[in-house]
């Protein structure tokens, strides 16, 4: 492709790069309202637990009954946890997409000429290796409250 045939192809590039931006910025949102959910079951869950608890102090079957549900309740907080780590964990990965697509859109908006171009592209593509291999470890492989792995950040 020619310099200005590459030049025509430069405002659906940029129009492309800004949705993907917009992507992002979605994506952001959906990860608040997700902690925010899992925030208020946690308060819900700790405030059923608070009236609970003096229920639990007899001796009897009930009581018992009663500590093992307060137990799987208590799994079910550790599993939060886990939960928002992987969040944060998601919100990493994204914020480096999101600076290589904003790099990305610039090097396309200001390179005069094909080699600029891809030079800068050359450049981007050894950081984008860096940047991907900084994020890449996956810190939780649970995927329900019952089994799974847990490597804590």
């Amino acid at each position: 492709m020619g310099y200005s045939a590459m030049q025509g192809e430069m405002p659906i590039a940029s129009a492309t790069l800004r949705g993907l931006q917009d992507q992002f910025a979605e994506l952001d949102t959906e990860l608040d309202q997700l902690r925010g959910i899992i925030s208020s079951t946690v308060v819900a869950l700790s405030s059923s637990f608070a009236g609970i608890e003096p229920h639990t102090r007899s001796g009897d079957d009930t009581a018992q009954l009663l500590r093992e549900h307060f137990s799987i309740g208590i799994s079910t907080l550790q599993f939060e946890d886990m939960a928002s780590q992987l969040i944060e964990h998601v919100r990493r990965r994204k914020a480096v997409v999101h600076e290589l697509v904003t790099r990305l859109s610039l090097a396309v908006e200001h390179c005069n000429d094909p080699l600029s171009l891809r030079d800068a592209l050359s450049s981007m593509h050894t950081d984008a290796e860096v940047l991907f291999q900084s994020v890449s470890h996956k810190s939780v492989a649970q995927t329900n409250i019952n089994s799974g792995e847990i490597d804590l950040f």
